[in-house]
């Protein structure tokens, strides 16, 4: 049978400890060593003040929704089968902006 798999994000060398995180049930971002500006998504520099130190911090995972919108036509074919889902950008307790479903 032919099935169209959900495309996956693309694993960066910036980006790979924000996944591993993940895959440990945490949740982390970078934060800059200068100025402690927490920038997602991930970075080489810090775009507050173009450090380049950073380390990668945990979040609570706990926040709000800022914006969502329920998706009725997937623009992708691996989406179909879940249509209607939402998609929302959730604000962190932190600051930082998420997108989830």
């Amino acid at each position: 049978m032919f099935q169209i798999d959900k495309p996956l994000p693309a694993i960066t060398e910036d980006g790979a400890p924000y996944w591993a995180a993940t895959r440990a049930g945490e949740l982390r971002i970078q934060r800059c060593s200068a100025c402690g500006h927490l920038r997602f998504p991930p970075s080489v520099i810090c775009p507050k003040c173009l450090a380049f130190e950073h380390e990668w911090t945990a979040l609570s995972g706990r926040g709000t929704i800022y914006s969502f919108i329920v998706v009725h036509r997937p623009q992708h074919p691996g989406f179909m089968n879940d249509a209607p889902y939402n998609v929302a950008i959730v604000e962190l307790e932190e600051g930082v902006r998420l997108h989830t479903n």
